[in-house]
């Protein structure tokens, strides 16, 4: 039974009373229930955290006390009496049905726990599932980059993601000369990932640095499990530096922009310097993308420089960048990130390596788009 005896010194009370306070400690246990769900689903209490921080709020509940009654003198009003007794009367609510309230808050943080647990196998319906790996930039050694993207990739295809994003130069990075340990397009690390694809609708968008002929190029590379989807070249290669970092010393730039379809959503790529000239995510948006990937190799590329390109777009973006130390040995934090077409945080990944993925509703953006003010209030025959 989980409703509470009376205590034994209780006064008698009327059936309207009792009735009254099985309501009351009803309500306040399905009040508490909707907040700890609320809370949980949709904020950064998980289970394993949020558990023992709800069995430490009830252990501070389960000592009753009782406020004192001040004497009718003088100076205590009769109000102030009146108040006072109702204060008691409500902790006595909440003390006699805590363990109605205890039962309903742990069946609510249960619940949402495994609410947040179904989301790696359920989606929601015309939703894509999108992942995006932050990894340790590692450079200089591509056959340990490759081995432990394949388990990152593994891991998020287990939990239902559509589209896995990893960062820029995933494989080789920045060093002295990239040149010797560029691979073909069709290289061995796209074969990689079309075989693990095998039997899955997925996609992986990785960075390589790629060779064609007797040029380099910074790619983004698109792969199924029948192969590769499109290839993107950088079109905007940093010059604002010295040694491994001036990237026209090694690289040939792109001169396209690159989209692909996933079911029937058409999706752009730009890499790290690209992205900073707000033309290339407005570009993408009239070209009718609904969602962008940016993949980046450098100290950081948090939520606070995607969020403007998001909201005036109306496009829904993922932003990858690599964690751990760079070849100056200057730590990464990272911030990889998924942003809504609204330009609201729904993930982001800081200071290690692993992976975020959430639900995302590209069928939505050519509506909101359509009422976007800073975007359809543009006048492009102005800025050619």
């Amino acid at each position: 039974m989980f409703w509470p005896r009376a205590e034994p010194s209780s006064p008698a009370r009327r059936p309207g009373e009792q009735l009254k306070d099985v309501t009351l400690g009803v309500l306040l246990g399905g009040f508490i229930a909707a907040l700890a769900y609320f809370f949980i689903q949709f904020g950064e209490l998980t289970p394993p955290t949020g558990i023992p921080r709800v069995s430490r709020l009830l252990g501070y509940l389960q000592h009753p006390c009782t406020i004192k009654q001040p004497r009718a003198t003088s100076y205590n009003s009769q109000k102030m009496i009146r108040r006072t007794f109702k204060l008691n009367r409500i902790y006595r609510y909440m003390s006699q049905y805590l363990t109605t309230t205890s039962c309903s808050l742990l069946l609510a943080t249960a619940f949402a726990a495994g609410g947040k647990d179904s989301e790696s196998t359920q989606a929601p319906p015309n939703s894509v599932r999108v992942a995006v790996v932050q990894q340790a930039a590692n450079p200089g050694n591509p056959e340990a980059n490759r081995s432990k993207a394949l388990r990152f990739a593994a891991e998020a295809v287990a939990k239902g993601a559509d589209i896995i994003l990893f960062h820029e130069a995933l494989l080789v990075g920045y060093i002295a000369d990239p040149r010797p340990l560029a691979e073909a397009l069709n290289g061995a690390t796209t074969r990689a990932f079309q075989d693990l694809l095998q039997g899955h609708k997925s996609l992986i968008i990785y960075g390589l640095t790629e060779r064609e002929g007797d040029k380099y190029y910074i790619s983004a590379t698109v792969v199924s499990a029948a192969g590769v989807v499109t290839n993107y070249h950088k079109t905007h290669l940093w010059w604002d530096a010295t040694g491994s970092r001036h990237e026209p010393t090694f690289y040939a730039a792109g001169d396209r922009l690159a989209t692909f379809e996933f079911q029937g959503h058409r999706c752009g790529l730009m890499i790290c310097y690209d992205g900073d000239f707000p033309e290339m995510t407005r570009a993408y948006a009239n070209a009718g993308c609904s969602m962008l990937f940016w993949l980046n190799q450098r100290g950081s590329r948090g939520h606070a420089e995607v969020k403007d390109l998001a909201a005036r777009n109306s496009m829904i973006m993922a932003t990858s960048c690599n964690s751990g130390t760079n070849e100056t040995g200057h730590a990464c934090p990272g911030g990889s990130n998924i942003t809504d077409v609204y330009g609201n945080l729904l993930a982001e990944i800081w200071d290690r390596e692993g992976g975020i993925i959430r639900d995302v509703l590209p069928g939505d953006v050519p509506r909101l788009r359509e009422k976007n003010p800073w975007y359809r209030g543009q006048r492009p025959e102005l800025y050619r």
